[in-house]
């Protein structure tokens, strides 16, 4: 009987001790979660506005296609002391003449645009992204790149 007393008591200590730790307090957790949040959400007017509107027209630049901002979906600046804006938008472009199905419909993609501006310098910088797909390729290749191994047969001149 004085076995089966201690064994209760040292079962309910136990149990005690494991709910305690569970539901336990640690301070430095929330100057952890504050150290993992580098992102602070912000309007999606104003500045943010303008910079994705030049990142869709360096995109435009430098892949040549015709993209137009169609929305702002999430804007956030960097808590470190540098101007730092962080952009997801949509941005729509017109399907082009080959297809002859979607000859008007528009395609859609998502961006993300950073944005950086450093106290040193005098021009922000500005990196995009395409998220939602790879750029399309052409369907045929071209005919530097095309390989007619198999169809090709030689031409011989009978010389007379």
């Amino acid at each position: 009987m004085k076995y089966l007393i201690s064994f209760i008591t040292l079962a309910i200590a136990n149990f005690f001790v494991l709910t305690d730790t569970k539901f336990s307090y640690d301070p430095f957790a929330d100057l952890a979660n504050l150290a993992r949040s580098k992102w602070e959400p912000i309007s999606k007017t104003g500045r943010s506005l303008i910079a994705a509107i030049w990142a869709i027209d360096n995109y435009n630049n430098d892949n040549k296609v015709k993209y137009k901002l169609n929305k702002l979906i999430i804007v956030e600046k960097a808590v470190q002391p540098t101007l730092k804006l962080r952009i997801f938008f949509t941005a729509c472009t017109k399907a082009g003449k080959k297809r002859k199905g979607r000859k008007g419909k528009k395609t859609c993609d998502y961006f993300r645009a950073t944005f950086e501006k450093f106290p040193t310098t005098i021009s922000p910088v500005i990196w995009v992204r395409k998220l939602s797909r790879k750029d399309e390729r052409p369907s045929k290749p071209s005919k530097k790149n095309y390989n007619k191994t198999s169809k090709t047969y030689k031409k011989t001149r009978n010389w007379k």
